[in-house]
């Protein structure tokens, strides 16, 4: 709460110091610190100077406050990458898993990979939706927290089930790439692999804060 009244607080100073240099070039006169640098001009001579002045004031003004509300921006920026998590991730081609002990629904598994630019974070709640090329919206498949059935391919192990380890330990700067699987009904297993289905995976970091990726399959 704090640090939102301070940022608030330095908005409304930059604010005031351009609203300044802007009211400077309608004021009549000339500023009064500037009165001694003319106070020795004869009178033709003043009457060139306001209008200079007060445009030199003003872009003073002006220069001082874009220079310090850029300065607030960078501080702000570099202050909520170190206090707040910032995670991205993609998509790369889905493969189909078996479920041998369960007829009536199928596995689609996906190779993640995970980035993070901002503080360590835990993640979880995996799902996944699915939207068919007729329109039809799947229900949300939730992502098993351990993975129960393993695919033929050596490069997708326990150790980077990205749902159990990113819960499990927290996610760097570095980021991870490994692979999460989802639960679909069997009925539509034809229907997932055609050309034009989307699917969009999201998860939550340790904030609550939601980071979610799109995939759809390519048209041949």
């Amino acid at each position: 709460m704090l640090d939102f009244v301070f940022q608030r607080v330095a908005e409304l100073c930059v604010f005031l110091v351009a609203s300044l240099g802007f009211i400077s070039l309608f004021r009549p006169g000339v500023p009064r610190f500037v009165n001694w640098k003319i106070r020795k001009c004869n009178a033709e001579m003043r009457k060139s100077y306001p209008c200079f002045y007060k445009w030199l004031v003003a872009l003073v003004f002006v220069a001082l406050a874009s220079g310090y509300a850029l300065y607030v921006k960078n501080k702000f920026a570099r202050f909520e990458n170190e206090r707040w998590p910032a995670l991205r991730c993609n998509i790369h081609y889905p493969y189909p898993v078996a479920m041998p002990d369960d007829t009536n629904r199928f596995g689609i598994l996906f190779d993640v990979q995970v980035m993070n630019d901002g503080a360590a974070s835990r993640i979880w709640k995996w799902k996944c939706r699915a939207k068919l090329t007729s329109g039809k919206e799947l229900p949300v498949a939730e992502a098993p927290p351990d993975p129960d059935y393993l695919p033929s391919l050596p490069k997708f192990t326990k150790d980077n089930y990205l749902p159990s380890t990113l819960f499990k330990n927290a996610i760097g700067l570095n980021g991870e790439s490994g692979w999460a699987w989802f639960p679909f009904n069997k009925s539509y297993e034809a229907d997932l692999f055609k050309p034009g289905v989307e699917f969009e995976i999201e998860f939550e970091d340790s904030q609550g804060r939601k980071a979610k990726s799109i995939y759809i399959r390519p048209k041949l």
